[in-house]
């Protein structure tokens, strides 16, 4: 069982470091900056409709400049110069000396969710400088993972935002994590179940393996047929962490970009009047969409002890499996070479799980928007009270023939198998 739980985190580890580098990689060129001027230059040559551009102006001049956006600064779209500008876009920057300033794009971002090729072009007094970069269309995959899951999720928290007093981002955050945990509440719960007979039949698949310790087809053969019996998938675990993975990636895009004028492009028609600068990102004294800080450290202790209940709560407590353990170590002492002795300890493999993936988990939580760190909190939560109740289900069922209740030294009821 404890091996299976490292693939599983193997599994998502890999999972998520593709989907990040499919939505987060950055597109960084270098660049050569010409001494004693302004110049334009576009972080890429192409971005990904409805992408802002980052467009930065660099002074090397020696002296201090002012730009006034929409005097000294052109913009063409497909040859064609643009005219009447926001208000709200026409600001003067100020750039002092060997230093740069980015344009402000978000007053345009309407402009961009079309594909097309723009041309920036600078100039004051003898000084001119242009860039050039274009838009282009989502590939299929990443239109895909937009449409499936970025825009019903942002607009699901749109949509629920909408409602809650002040736009609250929190109280959307909370809800929208309890949907999904309904959602997935029956492939969670048989994962859970498949997991506590898993631990169950530990000491059947033990001896399975010290029997066929030589034929690894019939040991493959026998684990598949007591598979059978007990009503085990191997692999029923997987699922959940599979679905879960590319949604905890998404909420992360989808919070860290929660008041982008960018997002007016996902909304569907019914929500395209919401105005996603009245979002409120403040929650019991959390910047939501802010990564790091006292804030992060706080919430990252709270998932990783929550974290470490969870996991905890699922592990097998009965006696019987640490007398069973105490006596396949004799066994393995007597026969060292026996091959049987080279599998993964599942007890080992259960005590690293409990003590090390939540300290993983805590340090994590510190490097998303915190608005993530509450979803996993709540998620948490709910995935304790799921699996309290696959627990008490377990020790409601009718014991097995040669199974007896007994009074441990710490005074609690234990299964125990009978000599």
């Amino acid at each position: 069982m404890g091996n299976q739980k490292l693939l599983n985190i193997l599994l998502v580890a890999l999972v998520a470091l593709l989907l990040a580098n499919l939505f987060f990689a950055p597109d960084a060129r270098e660049t050569d900056i010409p001494a004693n001027a302004l110049t334009l230059d576009a972080s890429s040559r192409e971005y990904t409709i409805p992408e802002l551009p980052t467009v930065n102006i660099t002074n090397t001049t020696g002296e201090s400049v002012a730009i006034d956006v929409c005097d000294d600064l052109a913009i063409e779209l497909d040859g064609r110069t643009l005219s009447e500008l926001p208000e709200d876009f026409c600001i003067e920057l100020a750039i002092t000396a060997e230093s740069q300033a980015t344009i402000p794009f978000e007053p345009l971002a309407p402009l961009f969710e079309r594909e097309g090729v723009f041309t920036l072009k600078l100039e004051t007094g003898d000084q001119f400088s242009a860039a050039t970069f274009s838009t282009e269309p989502a590939g299929s995959i990443h239109a895909f993972f937009r449409t499936i899951l970025y825009a019903p999720i942002y607009n699901a928290f749109v949509f629920l935002i909408d409602l809650f007093p002040n736009h609250s981002l929190g109280l959307a955050i909370i809800a929208v994590t309890i949907v999904i945990r309904i959602v997935l509440l029956v492939p969670q719960h048989q994962m859970l179940v498949n997991a506590r007979r898993m631990q169950t039949v530990q000491p059947k698949i033990q001896e399975l393996r010290e029997r066929y310790a030589d034929d690894q087809a019939k040991l493959g053969m026998e684990l598949i047929e007591l598979y059978k019996r007990e009503k085990i998938n191997p692999v029923g675990s997987c699922l959940p962490l599979i679905i879960q993975m590319p949604i905890l990636i998404i909420l992360y895009s989808v919070i860290l970009h929660i008041d982008s004028p960018t997002n007016a492009y996902f909304l569907y028609p019914t929500l395209s009047d919401f105005d996603t600068t009245s979002i409120n990102t403040e929650f019991l004294g959390l910047d939501l969409a802010g990564i790091g800080g006292t804030g992060a450290i706080v919430l990252g202790l709270l998932v990783g002890v929550l974290q470490w209940l969870q996991i905890y709560f699922s592990l097998p407590s009965t006696p019987a499996s640490e007398e069973q353990q105490k006596a396949k170590e004799k066994d393995n002492d007597a026969s060292s070479n026996d091959s049987a002795s080279m599998m993964p300890d599942p007890a080992l493999m259960s005590r690293a799980m409990l003590w090390g993936l939540p300290p993983v988990i805590a340090v994590s939580v510190s490097f998303f928007p915190l608005g993530v760190g509450v979803y996993w909190l709540v998620n948490t939560i709910f995935m304790i009270m799921q699996q309290l109740v696959v627990n008490l289900r377990d020790r409601a069922k009718p014991l097995p023939a040669g199974v007896e209740i007994v009074e441990t030294q710490w005074k609690n009821k234990k299964r125990k198998v009978k000599a």
